[in-house]
């Protein structure tokens, strides 16, 4: 008997890249396999994508079978500089695949994930994108800002073509001034979305705060991760997100490489009010990244928690924060902030209206070119528009606290301050601006707060900052001034001046330190203050003070401290002195002494040690000991002529005044700006 046996035909199947690429193996743009016909279809072979192209879908499409027949398969080219195009709905065109706008796509969920799948970004046209439900964050940037003709992404302008995603179904959220909804004739609308424009809260600053209304009907998230998704770096620039009744973004977990917002607004999310678990962003164990963006009008806005024991900083550049109602920034990880605003926001929660971070470990938050203004806190537990928590450094340096309030019936905890708390941090505030802060508690009779300043443990020290006209109101018995501190703190101010302060209460003064027994050291430092009755310091008998050099109205030793360690060294009373103006260069605001006050240029040299602590010159009082630095006390704040050299003080390098002009080489002048005799007198 004969048996036949027929095997299967093998099928040439043939790959090509084009222009978009080279094969590996090969080093060409083709590449030909051999399979038996009818097989399971082989993954296309690994290539490399040339610099301007994208490989995009293959045509014919790729089956699961081997053909019976020879095939060629074409990838098709995508320029690299291209995305997938997006249109609002009901505006899709041609093929509706977002290859191009000819063919924009209007399902933005499609498209976005097309844009995922091919590496490209997808591009948005201007308008109106109502999510009904969330969308999954993918690795492909989002950008708006477009017209529908552009070739290039940097032809995007999100501030002529508006891109909004919205939660906000009906388009009906308008905004409550303090919480109250307007006769439906007096409503502002949260967005304008018929002219693309949003109505920023509470414009002219004649109310506490305006919320955002919210119904039924409002999306709860805009943007959330998918489980057991792991995203690489995430952009998303030129969009406004509006409308979510939770949170506009929410991913958590470290399952995003880092999120970048870029030229973005985001008003009115969050509107549900009183909800610690989701914030307008969330944003866990990986770096949010703030930049050219407003952020306005939501109930909570960020939770910056920390996952495991990853340290990442969270960063803010060129950011305006207005308006917002309950609470600002939350993070348990530093922050680098540069050259933001936060203004009006209202802090009706324990950690403040603006940021407040709490972070124990060895990085540093960076705060600089930054200003805080016209803030209001009227939760008794909160602290002001800025709050350091926990063991860790940080640098302030060149920012503004103006016409920052905090107002209450009665405190909880200890730390409260209108403008800026520490607790148990480590921080270095230089070339800052404190003017005009207020606390006004009348009828709050116990506790400890501050106008400029509050502390409960920690180290601080100020260079050449202004605190000028800051007022502190309470009721009989409680400790308020400029400064309070109510723990282990040590605090040090270096050519700094205080000045025309209104303090009122029956415990009221410039100084409120109530208890711990760490020094409160002042160099270089002026306390200017004609009020009948000012009382410079209030202070606990165990409290190490230091003054070096300094000028201040109704001083007298005989009420100080007499601690082991408190030094005196050519203090005089200000009284009748005169002072320059408060004047701004180069992003910095200060005031400085006349060159014509009888103690204008009997300053002493302090000088940058390598360590980064500020060391005073004493050597014609302790010759044996010619530096001394504040925030501590014995041995530890007295430098020997064998240890200068490796602290740099052999060759100091002495600190500038606040807008960077040199000081010495011998004499400096008291304040945080140098001056020169014979400039003119102008009276305070």
């Amino acid at each position: 008997m004969l048996t036949a046996r027929f095997t299967t035909p093998k099928v040439a199947l043939t790959f090509d890249l084009g222009a978009a690429g080279t094969f590996d193996e090969t080093g060409t743009s083709t590449y030909v396999t051999n399979l038996s016909a009818g097989a399971a279809f082989p993954t296309v072979p690994s290539y490399t994508e040339a610099a301007d192209w994208h490989v995009g879908e293959w045509t014919p499409a790729l089956p699961s079978l081997v053909p019976v027949s020879a095939t060629t398969y074409v990838a098709k080219a995508l320029p690299a500089a291209s995305g997938i195009c997006v249109v609002p709905e009901g505006e899709g065109a041609g093929r509706t695949d977002g290859e191009g706008w000819a063919n924009a796509a209007e399902d933005f969920e499609a498209a976005y994930a097309k844009a995922e799948r091919y590496r490209l970004a997808l591009w948005m046209k201007t308008g109106v994108y109502t999510f009904r439900t969330a969308a999954s964050l993918r690795n492909a940037a989002i950008l708006g800002g477009f017209a529908g003709t552009e070739i290039s992404a940097d032809e995007a302008d999100p501030a002529r073509h508006p891109t909004v995603i919205t939660g906000d179904l009906t388009q009906n959220n308008y905004w409550k001034p303090n919480g109250v909804a307007p006769a439906d004739g007096e409503k502002v609308s949260c967005y304008d979305y018929a002219n693309l424009r949003a109505n920023p809260p509470n414009p002219e600053g004649t109310d506490s705060y305006w919320q955002a209304s919210a119904d039924g009907n409002d999306t709860p998230f805009g943007f959330v991760y998918e489980a057991g998704a792991k995203l690489g770096p995430v952009l998303i620039r030129g969009v406004t997100m509006t409308g979510f009744n939770k949170s506009a973004i929410s991913v958590g977990n470290s399952l995003v490489e880092s999120l970048t917002l870029e030229r973005c607004l985001f008003t009115a999310n969050n509107h549900q009010g009183g909800s610690d678990t989701w914030p307008a962003i969330l944003v866990g164990g990986a770096p949010l990244i703030l930049k050219n963006s407003t952020f306005d009008g939501s109930y909570y806005t960020f939770n910056l928690p920390a996952v495991g024991t990853t340290v990442v900083t969270n960063v803010a550049e060129n950011c305006l924060f207005d308006g917002n109602n309950a609470m600002l920034f939350r993070s348990f990880m530093p922050l680098f902030v540069t050259n933001c605003v936060f203004r009006r926001n209202y802090g009706s929660r324990g950690e403040g209206p603006c940021l407040y971070i709490f972070y124990s470990g060895n990085a540093r938050s960076t705060i600089i070119d930054t200003t805080f203004e016209d803030n209001l806190t009227v939760a008794g537990s909160s602290c002001g528009p800025l709050q350091l928590q926990g063991k860790h450094g940080a640098e302030i340096a060149r920012c503004q606290f103006v016409g920052n309030r905090f107002e209450c019936s009665a405190f909880s905890g200890s730390k409260h301050s209108a403008a800026f708390t520490m607790h148990e941090s480590t921080a270095t505030i230089r070339d800052c601006y404190f003017g005009k802060n207020t606390l006004s508690v009348p009828n709050v009779t116990s506790g400890t707060a501050s106008s400029a300043f509050s502390s409960e443990g920690g180290t601080a020290t100020f260079v050449n900052c202004t605190f000028d006209g800051n007022e502190a109101i309470a009721g009989s018995g409680a400790h308020v001034g400029t400064f309070a501190a109510t723990g282990n703190q040590a605090v040090t101010l270096v050519n700094c001046l205080v000045i025309g302060s209104t303090l009122t209460g029956e415990t009221a003064s410039e100084f409120a330190f109530t208890s711990g027994a760490n020094p409160l050291s002042l160099f270089n430092t002026v306390l200017a203050n004609d009020a009948p009755g000012y009382v410079p310091f209030d202070l606990y008998s165990q409290i190490i003070l230091g003054l070096a050099t300094c000028a201040i109205d109704g001083y007298d030793q005989s009420v100080l401290p007499t601690t082991a360690d408190s030094f005196y060294y050519d203090v005089i009373d200000s009284a009748g002195s005169d002072f320059l103006p408060a004047r701004t260069a180069n992003g910095v605001t200060a005031r400085g002494v006349s060159g014509g006050a009888p103690y204008a240029r009997t300053g002493r040299l302090v000088a940058w040690g390598s360590n980064g602590i500020a060391y005073v010159y004493v050597g014609d009082k302790e010759p044996g000991t010619p530096w001394k630095r504040g925030n501590t006390t014995g041995n530890n704040a007295r430098v020997r002529p064998a240890d200068m050299a490796k602290l740099g003080l052999d060759d100091p390098l002495l600190i500038p005044d606040a807008f960077g002009a040199a000081r010495g080489p011998k004499r400096v002048t008291l304040g945080p700006l140098e001056t020169r005799p014979g400039l003119m007198l102008l009276v305070r």
